[in-house]
């Protein structure tokens, strides 16, 4: 399968709904899903959405774009559009699942890396909390470090005392 495939259910695309995008697609889940049936209903999904398109131009409202709003259209019409139903929420899900394990593999090369010219051995524990911290940069640089200091000082006694 290429990526590139992914941009049959996008209703931006030029590629949207083209039946040979989708049959390459389908090729890895077509023990899930009917073919005979997904290709009569693909070419209702198109119509369908490019109808409630129109009529959100009319409406002023371009708010819903992409595939989540593709899904949420006609998700309660889960007996008309069964099995393209099955397929959006494949593809909804296939990014952030394969964009999440990258970015923790490319985390976890640049921190082993870093760490490996100060230190050779770490924990587990160590490395996830370092990991979390080096993925959710926004979060830790957002924390009051004064605050953190003073929780750390206040977790145990130690032999030099951290607060006054």
């Amino acid at each position: 399968m290429r990526i590139s495939s992914i941009q049959a259910f996008d209703d931006n695309s030029p590629m949207f709904m083209d039946a040979s995008t989708i049959a390459e697609f389908t090729n890895l889940y077509e023990s899930h899903i009917d073919t005979t049936l997904l290709q009569a209903q693909c070419h209702s999904v198109k119509v369908f959405l490019t109808m409630e398109k129109e009529d959100e131009r009319n409406d002023d409202d371009d708010d819903d774009n992409g595939i989540l709003a593709s899904l949420s259209k006609f998700n309660t019409l889960t007996m008309a559009f069964s099995e393209v139903l099955k397929l959006f929420r494949i593809v909804a899900t296939l990014p952030v699942s394969t964009a999440s394990n990258e970015c923790f593999f490319s985390v976890l090369k640049r921190v082993k890396t870093y760490l490996g010219t100060v230190r050779t051995t770490m924990g587990d524990v160590r490395l996830t909390h370092l990991m979390l911290m080096a993925v959710e940069q926004k979060l830790v640089k957002s924390l009051n470090m004064d605050d953190l200091v003073d929780d750390f000082a206040k977790m145990k006694p130690r032999r030099y005392p951290l607060l006054d």
